[in-house]
């Protein structure tokens, strides 16, 4: 059983490494002289036969134990190693927190920066100490859909890019992260929302009862931890720009084409007849107008060959046609016609070359690729508000909106929620995607919209509406004035899934939204400090790691092993190990430091056998010898903030 477990931890962290070193093109790698840096540094010799191929750091305070030094130039010169001391000054009279702090903390950041290292393996173990297991990232699927300045799927997400938080406020991405898994997901169906498939140790702000209790709490909970009943938190959103975009300019949008005349009024084209309308080279984002880009969204089509665009109808819907009859005239200065084209059905058919390049550029070609225009998020909430209403009456339901383009349900319902309206989004059989209002924002859907939706109530009486939200002392995300919706989990499954997911670091806000469910991130920031405070997703296993813009990523080949593992591993493979670890006179150090923070513990343990014997009978915590863990229960989450681990 021992040599099948060490096998397979022996064989995932080799591979562990070996993606790493696929997928980075500077790696460094920590050594303290320890147990554990040892064995990473053997287990890299192994997966590249016989030799380590990355640069050896040691960071030398210049007060280490005389036998660490001299293990330390043993073993380099044995095993080839490329070493790098990183020389900090060291002040004689600071210790514990001070001294790994200010010693060694600044100097690894300055080698770092120095040889441009993308990524660094550590020896870190997720049993040593809690703080020590919490490097986090990548929590999403290929596919899911950021909610922001536009609805993207993850992996398209690019740093700079505006992605809404759980305050309502768009924020910009400062980091990305990939990587590969092979693993379960977790499937979470809330009410009026789509299964979104997260990592299993992945945060949603979320809110339950305590046990025990009853009484609700909010707090950031690992995606395994959520039940059934349990809420997730949709915001409002904010309307970014109150004064909205007074207008557009034809010309600029389309860019450059052969044949296109223009001057400060109009825009032309050579192959017009001469008593052709010249149209308008800059459009007024008047109500009118943007009702006609709603009109056009929901039943609009072009023929570029035809140089014409079109609008279908029920011919109950004539009021709608002769409306954009209207405003092509007045707003365009392009004439259309009506024509009944079935028994019941009726088209507007406006001859424009322009607009025929225009509209599918602003809004997509075919009715699977259809969505908002780019600028539907700079909109003034009057123009949002027609624009989706353009949408809502022109698809003629009043108690729903369908449509087969997944993008466009989704800013649909974004541009919802900057109106303070709740919505559902489903997908049917036949592969349409369905927004509804939800029956608490009904008779706010009324009075913005005029127009009446039959919508029942669905789960009345689990669904709050809240004006603000108040998290958690523990939790730091931002107290939010803006308020959102808690909605119940209908459905959670586990979901095999093999393929990439990704992560994102968020400015400010540390939050983002998945298909408007907002959920935490996990940052490391660039100079290079760590917030053991908003720390979401465990993932232990961060192999084949990518950071897409400046810092670097950590890779953990031993957090899945324990102590006893290690020195079981040792043992069988005869690796070298640090003398301080035997006894001698009755103590022996356990856990190694520097001579300013580390003391030895009582044990008669002079091999391999009987350390391993000790441990497992042993009540003394494996940094019981190290000072800085006893200053403050919190200072291995400062000293990791700092980067020191």
């Amino acid at each position: 059983m021992i040599e099948q477990n060490l096998k397979e931890l022996e064989e995932k962290s080799i591979y562990i490494l070996r993606e790493a070193n696929a997928r980075f093109k500077n790696i460094a790698v920590l050594w303290s002289m320890g147990k554990d840096s040892t064995t990473v540094l053997y287990l890299i010799r192994k997966a590249f036969l016989g030799k380590v191929p990355f640069p050896v750091i040691h960071i030398d305070n210049g007060i280490d134990f005389p036998e660490s030094y001299k293990f330390r130039d043993e073993l380099a010169k044995k095993w080839h190693l490329n070493l790098i001391v990183a020389k900090s000054e060291i002040k004689p009279e600071i210790s514990g927190f001070s001294c790994c702090g200010a010693n060694k903390t600044e100097a690894l950041k300055k080698v770092l920066k120095e040889h441009k290292f993308d990524a660094l393996i550590v020896s870190i173990r997720r049993d040593e100490h809690s703080v020590r297991g919490k490097e986090r990232y990548f929590c999403f699927p290929k596919g899911s859909l950021i909610y922001g300045a536009d609805i993207k799927p993850i992996e398209k997400i690019k740093v700079g890019d505006y992605v809404y938080t759980h305050t309502g406020d768009l924020k910009q991405v400062e980091k990305l992260y990939k990587r590969n898994v092979d693993e379960e997901l977790i499937s979470i169906t809330p009410r009026y929302g789509l299964p979104i498939l997260v990592t299993k140790n992945h945060e949603i702000l979320a809110k339950s009862n305590i046990i025990n209790t009853g009484r609700p709490r909010i707090a950031l909970m690992h995606a395994s931890e959520l039940k059934v009943g349990d809420k997730v938190f949709i915001p409002k959103l904010k309307i970014e720009n109150r004064q909205g975009i007074e207008y557009i300019e034809i010309d600029k949008l389309l860019g450059i084409h052969k044949g296109i005349n223009i001057n400060e009024e109009n825009i032309w084209w050579n192959s017009a007849h001469s008593n052709s309308l010249k149209g308008k080279r800059i459009i007024s984002l008047t109500p009118d107008v943007m009702l006609l880009f709603g009109f056009y969204i929901a039943e609009g089509s072009n023929s570029y060959s035809g140089r014409q665009i079109n609008f279908a109808f029920n011919i109950d819907e004539l009021n709608i046609a002769k409306h954009i009859v209207k405003t092509l005239k007045n707003e365009f200065n392009v004439n259309s016609k009506i024509r009944k084209v079935t028994k019941n059905g009726i088209r507007v058919d406006a001859n424009s070359k322009t607009l025929s390049l225009l509209f599918p550029m602003l809004f997509g070609k075919g009715a699977h690729n259809k969505h908002l225009p780019h600028f539907f998020n700079e909109l003034s909430e009057e123009q949002l508000l027609n624009l989706i209403k353009g949408c809502w009456v022109g698809d003629g339901h009043a108690e729903r909106y369908s449509t087969v383009s997944k993008i466009l349900a989704h800013q649909i319902r974004l541009s919802l929620l900057k109106l303070g309206i709740l919505s559902s989004i489903k997908k049917t059989n036949d592969g349409r995607y369905t927004i509804t209002i939800a029956g608490l924002s009904k008779s706010a859907f009324k009075s913005k919209f005029n127009i009446k939706s039959d919508v029942p109530y669905i789960g009345k009486y689990n669904v709050r509406e809240t004006n603000e939200l108040h998290p958690h002392y523990n939790i730091n995300l931002k107290r939010s004035r803006n308020g959102g919706f808690w909605i119940p989990i209908d459905k959670i499954e586990k979901i095999h899934y093999h393929g990439p997911v990704y992560d994102l670091t968020v400015k400010e806000n540390n939050s983002y939204l998945v298909d408007g469910i907002t959920v935490h991130n996990s940052p490391r920031d660039k100079n290079f400090k760590w917030n053991y405070k908003d720390q979401p997703a465990e993932l232990w296993d961060d192999y084949s790691s990518k950071i897409e813009n400046e810092g670097h990523v950590r890779i953990h080949p031993l957090l899945d092993w324990n102590e006893i593992d290690v020195w079981q591993y040792i043992k069988q493979e005869h690796i070298p190990i640090n003398p301080l670890y035997f006894s001698r006179n009755g103590f022996r150090y356990r856990s190694l430091g520097c001579t300013h923070c580390t003391v030895p513990i009582k044990s008669n343990a002079k091999n391999i056998d009987d350390i391993i014997k000790e441990l497992k009978t042993t009540t003394i915590e494996e940094r019981a010898g190290r000072e800085q863990d006893k200053e403050k229960e919190y200072i291995m989450q400062r000293l990791r903030a700092l980067g020191y681990m």
